[in-house]
């Protein structure tokens, strides 16, 4: 089954966890943000394009898919054998490093 175009957008910006970090940008309730990704409820104009703004932006350094850039960065990691906990790790800092804080 193909993703419909709102499926592939979401992905793009948010590869885990859409609904509750696009309600964390807008200041919304994170069920908004949950609705707005399943398309339960209409997604107002200026989220749309923020979210494709955002698709742009990250275009301009990876294309066609930054998750694919990640996933096979992990996977040269696991290649020379380096422990999946110690990728994590790397994960991990990353997070903190982008948003201040740990993965809850």
């Amino acid at each position: 089954m193909a993703l419909t175009e709102h499926e592939v957008l979401m992905h793009i910006v948010f590869p885990e966890g859409a609904g509750g970090r696009l309600a964390r940008v807008f200041g919304v309730d994170t069920r908004t943000g949950q609705r707005w990704n399943k398309q339960e409820m209409p997604m107002p104009a200026e989220v749309k394009a923020w979210l494709e703004d955002q698709q742009e932006k990250i275009f301009t350094i990876v294309n066609p898919y930054p998750d694919a850039v990640l996933r096979a960065l992990v996977q040269r990691m696991r290649d020379a054998g380096v422990h999946d906990e110690a990728i994590a790790s790397y994960l991990a800092e990353a997070h903190v490093e982008v948003l201040g804080r740990t993965i809850r």
